[in-house]
């Protein structure tokens, strides 16, 4: 059953395959397991911008972390390039949060995660450089602004040139301007390297401006409960009357994605 379902859904050799039967957790007062995620099929050719969209609580970040490998207790199949989750899994992984090393500089930052090579150094710099962040190189986190440091925490997550790049909300709480610049910056790395980005996000509007699909998610135990394709030109406005055209019918057409903050 699983190889028939595997070589229904699997297009090319560089898609990402994810069927979760079910990811639980054990309630220790109860001394019984709630579902998470339960029945989640879907799957991402290599290179596509896909947006996850859905309630708070409704299990994205457990769905970011079982993409990941860092949890790897799920009843189910995920697999990449026709297998299962390696340790060496060709991932990058940016949190609501930056993360970075206090005591590093943003140089170091960046290249922390490479072999530091002179050829990956050189490329951590010209990433630096694309988040228009030359002079502030040697500049340690205390020293930057949130945006500042969620340039950094872009840089580091593409500097391996990851297959697929899994990102955790991570322009949240951000200004608007300061969100729209990040948005750009993430768009344009993404353009150079075609890695295949797995978004998650609670506003539908960003979601519609960053992704070539959105996936809606329930409320938990998390499946998804609508496909989009958003069929629109890049470079996109997010004041755009066509993005807003297409949201209004959305919601008019499918209500029950209306269970999120969208």
């Amino acid at each position: 059953m699983e190889d028939q379902l595997n070589n229904k859904l699997i297009k090319k050799p560089h898609d990402l395959f994810v069927d979760i039967i079910a990811k639980s957790y054990k309630d220790k007062n109860q001394n019984t397991y709630n579902d998470a995620i339960k029945n989640m099929q879907f799957t991402i050719p290599q290179g596509q911008f896909c947006c996850l969209v859905g309630p708070s609580g409704c299990g994205k970040t457990t769905l970011l972390n079982l993409l990941s490998g860092l949890d790897r207790k799920v009843e189910g199949v995920i697999k990449y390039h026709d297998g299962t989750i390696p340790n060496d899994w060709p991932i990058g992984y940016m949190f609501q949060e930056p993360r970075l090393m206090p005591w590093l500089t943003v140089k170091q930052n960046v290249s922390i995660v490479t072999n530091q090579t002179s050829e990956e150094i050189a490329h951590s710099e010209n990433l630096i450089e694309e988040m228009d962040l030359i002079k502030y190189m040697n500049a340690f986190p205390s020293q930057l602004s949130g945006g500042m440091q969620r340039r950094v925490a872009i840089a580091r997550a593409f500097v391996n040139k990851p297959k697929i790049l899994l990102l955790d909300e991570p322009f949240i709480s951000l200004d608007l301007t300061t969100a729209d610049l990040l948005r750009q910056m993430l768009i344009k790395l993404w353009n150079s390297q075609k890695n295949t980005i797995i978004f998650v996000t609670h506003d539908l509007r960003e979601a519609m401006y960053l992704g070539d699909r959105i996936l809606f998610l329930s409320k938990g135990p998390s499946k998804v409960i609508h496909d989009l394709k958003i069929n629109m030109q890049r470079p996109r406005k997010a004041e755009d009357i066509q993005m807003e055209n297409l949201r209004i019918k959305l919601i008019k057409e499918h209500p029950e994605i209306l269970s999120g903050k969208i």
